[in-house]
């Protein structure tokens, strides 16, 4: 059986030092020593018991006490004490025994419980992964236990061979130079050891001058390395189906800003046949641009599969870049973009930027280093150097000579649970040192447009790409969003009307009658109608409103914005079956569907939906579901997302069935071939009823379309 040292390091004067003998003597463990290592000549007068081997060196420090007690110890392991603290359990030593035995573990970190106030204080969630040589200082960063000397188990030879370092080391340092010499280390969430919370924890150091690679010196020894100028460029974007189905907007902006032209990767593991089949169509009608689709191989895809997605708020795609260099072998360089970004400028400069040998070319994160609280809790003094990963220009001749990709996979795999924005974190950790850093217009989040501390405002005609990073996306509602990011989500949605305009053929219109009786939610509902994700949709305005002057203004903020916007101002006395009908007069798509201006279009595209069931079903009256406010909260009932088939029903039995649905307007959709079958002088309620009687196929959607304003 293998013998354990327990080395309680004291300087005689500890509250504590009765209770840390004690539990130390009744431990179970069979075969086991107990050697209180000071520097009190009377620390054998104030021991509860003597049972124990004492060992005393006059003026020495408490912290340098470890070697004198490891002199002593004849165990095959060792595991030091703090006096103030003590063993949890009489089987503290066994439990830790036992799994050191069952991993074979030279070197074994436990974890601990506080004691403060008379209250156990239990530590903070595990984080997954094991440790490697990849990831040992972030272990160390993330657990106290690394940065605190007791309750750890040692390999008594490890120590040794530390020899006279052994006291020199901070306890950071001592673990770490532990860790590399260990064949089999080894962290447990068992926790058998408590620590009381007098003596703190010292605060996690980046050493001077550290790096978890050979990057930086690699790059140093590639300084001198040039690059031909060219004007053609090769860009790459990873996308999953979600990506893919935002990502036109963006491909559509490279093409029409860099005349030049070049090629882009459009990198990818599963596609959706008709979003692969549109994103192809839309590449055949490029100008400058060739698009080219570069689906995964299965191997790489389990590559990828190996990093945990657990607790993790990005999808899998966001780590499609690192296997950029391999997935493309022919190419020297790219400049990688998100999905989220649109480019606004020339981008020749940015990708014949010298890169004086680094890996990278990237910018400055100014969001997070505004804040530096992540960025300096991640990189120290350094953090104003960490960077954006949404934008990066990627030597990829470099990452294949010198092996980086297969390298960059096992580090996110060994840290990426230990970053809070992960992939970025991992890049900035990778490749410290060894990025070139170039200007912010090349990157630019636009949510710095908001913030008033950012030094580096741009004028939208300064900067080539934006990155509408975050939640703040310009496919979404914006009504909550800052006034000042207004603009640049204006901008991506006029790219998007630009495009739209020019891949819309055969795609039928819909019409949105919207009903007009008091200004102020105009905003709103058009905001909502304008996020929609359909290529031809067309607004009637009809004004009831007491203010038209207030109502045009609004209308004009979003003429670029939407296929069509046209404007009536009637008699603000009409009814709303006349309002209704006022406003069909004018309309042409070849689908209607109506809502009051106080209200609005719900979230996740309804209108896309919509017209999916209305196109591929052959529906020509289809009714929705709405949710409701209720004291500002949005409500709702179950809506599953399923068809219901209606067609043959009478109108008592549907308005037995959905009562409040079918008796409005709003949220019904239909094919304007119905119009002229129905008497257009009856009520809303006859009316409606006279519609879906001269429907061929109606059904109902359990989904939400809209939502109703509290009244």
């Amino acid at each position: 059986m293998e013998r354990i040292s327990l080395i309680i390091l004291t300087n005689g004067t500890e509250n504590g030092l009765k209770r840390c003998v004690e539990t130390c003597l009744e431990q179970d463990y069979p075969d086991l020593e107990v050697i209180v290592a000071s520097n009190d000549p009377e620390i054998a007068t104030k021991l509860p018991m003597t049972d124990c081997k004492i060992v005393v060196k006059s003026g020495e420090k408490r912290k340098n006490l470890k070697a004198v007690g490891l002199a002593q110890a004849i165990g095959d392991y060792v595991l030091f004490i703090e006096a103030e603290d003590f063993l949890a359990a009489p089987d503290a030593v066994t439990k830790l025994m036992n799994i050191r035995q069952k991993g074979n573990n030279d070197v074994l970190f436990t974890n601990f419980v506080a004691l403060k106030d008379g209250e156990f204080i239990y530590p903070s969630p595990k984080i997954a992964g094991i440790l490697m040589p990849l990831n040992f200082m972030l272990f160390i960063r993330y657990y106290a236990s690394f940065r605190r000397l007791g309750g750890n188990l040692f390999s008594r030879h490890l120590l040794l061979e530390l020899g006279d370092n052994l006291n020199d080391f901070s306890i950071q340092d001592l673990s770490y130079h532990l860790l590399e010499l260990a064949q089999s280390p080894n962290f447990t969430e068992q926790i058998c050891y408590v620590w009381d919370g007098t003596k703190s924890i010292p605060p996690f150091v980046w050493p001077d001058d550290y790096h978890f690679t050979d990057t930086a010196r690699l790059a140093f020894s590639r300084s001198t390395t040039k690059w031909t100028k060219t004007e053609q460029i090769k860009i790459a974007v990873c996308v999953d189906n979600y990506g893919a189905s935002k990502v036109k907007v963006l491909l559509y902006s490279l093409d029409r800003n860099h005349p030049c032209g070049g090629t882009i990767y459009l990198i990818y593991d599963h596609l959706d046949n008709d979003l692969k089949a549109s994103l192809v169509q839309l590449g055949n009608q490029f100008m400058n641009f060739k698009l080219e689709l570069i689906k995964f191989s299965v191997n790489q895809r389990r590559l990828l599969q190996q990093i945990s997605l657990e607790k993790s708020h990005l999808p899998l795609s966001a780590y499609y870049r690192i296997l950029i260099p391999y997935l493309l072998p022919e190419v020297e360089r790219v400049i990688y973009v998100d999905y989220d970004t649109l480019v606004i400028g020339n981008l020749t400069d940015l990708y014949n930027t010298n890169l004086h040998g680094n890996f990278l070319g990237v910018v400055r994160d100014l969001g997070v280093v505004i804040k530096n609280d992540w960025s300096k809790a991640l990189l120290g003094m350094l953090y104003q150097n960490y960077f954006n990963s949404g934008v990066l220009l990627m030597d990829l001749t470099a990452f294949r000579k010198y092996g980086l990709s297969w390298l960059l996979h096992q580090f996110i795999v060994a840290s990426t649970p230990f970053f809070v924005l992960e992939d970025q974190d991992a890049l900035n950790l990778f490749f410290k040192d060894a990025v070139e850093y170039v200007g912010i217009e090349n990157n630019y989040v636009t949510k710095l447009f908001a913030n008033g501390e950012v030094e580096e405002k741009r004028q939208l005609e300064k900067i080539k790409i934006l990155h509408y990073l975050g939640p703040e996306k310009p496919w979404q509602n914006i009504s909550n969003y800052p006034t000042a990011m207004r603009p640049a989500i204006n901008l991506y949605r006029k790219y998007r009307q630009e495009l739209y305009s020019k891949n819309s053929v055969g795609v039928p219109m819909i019409s949105v009658v919207m009903i007009v009786k008091q200004q102020h939610e105009i905003r709103r509902c058009l905001e909502s109608i304008c996020c929609q994700d359909w290529p031809r949709i067309e607004v009637i305005v009809v004004d009831a409103s007491s203010d038209s002057i207030a109502v045009k203004r609004v209308i004009e903020e979003y003429q670029e914005q939407i296929t069509q916007i046209k404007y009536q101002r009637v008699n603000t006395m009409c009814n709303d079956h006349q309002l209704h009908q006022l406003g069909l007069k004018t309309a042409v798509g070849e689908y209607l569907t109506f809502i009051n201006a106080i209200d609005y279009m719900a979230d996740k595209m309804p209108i896309v939906k919509v017209m999916g069931l209305l196109r591929t079903k052959k529906i020509d009256f289809l009714c929705t579901m709405h949710m409701f406010t209720l004291d500002g909260k949005i409500m709702g009932y179950n809506a599953p997302g399923s068809l219901i088939e209606t067609t043959g029903n009478s109108t008592t039995s549907l308005l037995a069935y959905q009562q409040v649905e079918y008796q409005q307007l709003t949220g019904i959709f239909f094919a304007s071939s119905l119009l002229s079958m129905v008497n257009n002088e009856s009520s809303d309620k006859v009316w409606l009823q006279q519609l879906f009687s001269a429907s061929r196929h109606s059904a109902f959607w359990q989904g939400y379309s809209w939502i109703e304003s509290e009244r």
